[in-house]
């Protein structure tokens, strides 16, 4: 990919709760590639987030590390790090919720055309487990 790409972001997260419930959600989105600083960025807008409106998404990441960062209708940043958890606050206009992501895998292929980024975490709210997810994120340029 050149440094600035037009790109198509796909996204499927996979959540499973506690009780065995099994959720998925699908995205694809027009966006844009930039690679500055030996560090990746892909930035796109997320319609149905949120009933609120539009969020605009950066995911900015390189070998060891993930950073999704969402500003809009939510305010949310996660970080995710092999066998490492973080913590982050998750403004909604409803109110202001604690997230813990505990990283149990991060895998990357960054070498080939298509960029793809594989996580494993467990989630937290409030200090309470709430499930096991998956986030599968393919990014694309486009011709």
């Amino acid at each position: 990919m050149k440094e600035m790409s037009p790109v198509l972001v796909r996204v499927k997260g996979v959540q499973k709760t506690p009780d065995g419930e099994e959720n998925t959600i699908r995205t694809e989105a027009m966006g844009r590639y930039i690679f500055r600083g030996g560090k990746h960025y892909v930035l796109y807008e997320e319609e149905g987030l949120s009933e609120a409106g539009k969020v605009s998404t950066t995911l900015k990441f390189d070998e060891e590390k993930l950073t999704l960062l969402r500003h809009g209708a939510v305010e949310q940043t996660m970080e995710f790090m092999p066998r490492r958890e973080s913590r982050s606050p998750y403004r909604t206009p409803i109110g202001i919720l604690n997230l813990a992501v505990r990283t149990e895998f991060l895998g990357m292929d960054l070498a080939s055309e298509v960029k793809s980024l594989t996580v494993e975490y467990s989630l937290a709210v409030e200090g309470v487990h709430q499930s096991q997810n998956s986030l599968f994120i393919e990014v694309a340029e486009i011709d």
